[in-house]
């Protein structure tokens, strides 16, 4: 068995799937539905921007997947993570608590994927990247807008994640608890 760890975008603000997240379930449907060792791990909550009650990211991804021929079991969500911090965060100690420790493949968007990847890394995940497809869109200036804001998130959360990884570790050396 191996997780396909699959980061949330946000939805549209009447809560169906974003152009975002449906690249991104499929792509992580096209790696993984004929393949029944994978389990599929969806990551997302309602993020600190969004101003919107009602599913989860994660939820919103599962039921596309369920649509498109993924059985739920198969799926596990993490609704809880406001940003990709929290996701790359939970995820991992998700998949502690169950006593998986082997490679992860990480599902997102060309742009964000390389954030996503460094989280996991940082925190003593193998990763191999899932990349969605490109935006159908040809308007050049947004893909650069989303690839330069990565670089001061990729800076800030790396120091999160350092900080967060050094403080599970007691003096000791023994591991704590996420």
């Amino acid at each position: 068995m191996h997780y396909l760890i699959v980061f949330g975008a946000a939805p549209l603000p009447d809560g169906q799937p974003s152009e975002a997240m449906r690249r991104r379930v499929a792509a992580a449907l096209h790696f993984g539905r004929h393949d029944p060792d994978i389990r599929f791990l969806l990551t997302g909550g309602i993020a600190r921007r969004q101003r919107r009650s009602g599913p989860s990211e994660a939820a919103i991804m599962a039921d596309l997947l369920v649509r498109d021929g993924i059985g739920r079991d198969r799926i596990d969500l993490e609704p809880m993570a406001r940003d990709t911090f929290d996701s790359a965060r939970y995820c991992g100690a998700f998949l502690r608590g169950i006593g998986y420790f082997g490679p992860l493949y990480i599902c997102s968007s060309a742009y964000h994927l390389p954030r996503c990847r460094m989280l996991m890394r940082l925190s003593g995940w193998r990763t191999v990247a899932v990349k969605a497809a490109p935006a159908s869109s040809g308007r050049i200036w947004r893909a650069w807008y989303w690839r330069l804001r990565e670089v001061p998130a990729m800076m800030w959360d790396a120091m999160l994640m350092v900080h967060h990884c050094l403080n599970r570790v007691s003096i000791s050396g023994d591991r704590q608890q996420d």
